[in-house]
């Protein structure tokens, strides 16, 4: 589409003006929209009536392509949010408030490289839109029962994971939880949610799911459990809703 096509372009001549004389890194800021693209796909809900994208992005650099992007991030975060506005559109989703993208620094991840996470974020419906798709308050409803009711935490890092519905946990890309280590499956486990309550389930992984240092084929979880896939351990909480 022309839109997606002009972005891009747009995209590309900040490479040329400012990436170009300032910025040493392989990251490319086209490369980011594709997978902002990508990760509002992979995070929709499904609700009966509608589909809703999340609205709200982090994403994770290494330190020093964050350090060298600071005074160009405000640019860059515009037309990612054009972006993913556009992809949405195209798409069908809906938003259940302004779209915003922020940019953090992760300690592991090296140049080139980066990770995103995202999530929906209920609204006051008495703000403006800001130019955003907003919804009625019947639809928000429907947007807040599939949005994220769970999380998980890994105990090393720090790093928080939204739990949905149906939240796959593994090494592959498809995945909702994406886990890049050899000790994880493909498709390691799954939390699953029945009316309010959650069940861990795994999925014939090699290296095994433990919940409080028991191992475990599918059974229920309660905030403030330990689990552990493979050589990960992760902890997890409710949210209050």
């Amino acid at each position: 589409m022309a839109i997606f096509r002009e972005i891009e372009r747009r995209l590309e001549n900040l490479v040329e003006g400012f990436f170009t004389h300032r910025f040493s890194s392989a990251l490319q800021p086209v490369e980011l929209a594709h997978k902002l693209a990508s990760e509002t796909d992979r995070k929709r809900q499904v609700s009966v009536s509608q589909t809703y994208a999340p609205n709200v992005f982090m994403i994770h650099l290494s330190p020093e392509d964050f350090d060298e992007l600071d005074a160009f991030q405000q640019a860059l975060a515009h037309e990612l949010t054009a972006y993913v506005k556009a992809h949405a559109e195209q798409k069908g989703y809906r938003f259940t408030g302004s779209v915003h993208i922020s940019v953090a620094p992760e300690a592991e991840l090296r140049r080139g490289e980066s990770v995103i996470h995202s999530h929906i974020e209920e609204i006051d419906l008495s703000m403006p839109s800001g130019g955003t798709q907003i919804i009625s308050k019947r639809e928000l409803k429907e947007a807040i029962n599939v949005s994220p009711k769970g999380r998980l935490v890994e105990t090393d890092s720090g790093v928080a994971y939204d739990v949905g519905a149906s939240t796959t946990i593994g090494r592959r890309g498809d995945n909702t939880i994406v886990l890049a280590h050899q000790g994880i499956s493909r498709y390691h486990a799954r939390i699953e949610a029945d009316q309010d309550d959650f069940f861990l389930v795994d999925l014939d992984s090699t290296n095994g799911t433990s919940l409080n240092g028991e191992e475990i084929g599918r059974v229920k979880l309660v905030s403030g459990d330990t689990l552990t896939l493979g050589p990960i351990e992760m902890r997890f909480d409710l949210l209050e809703q």
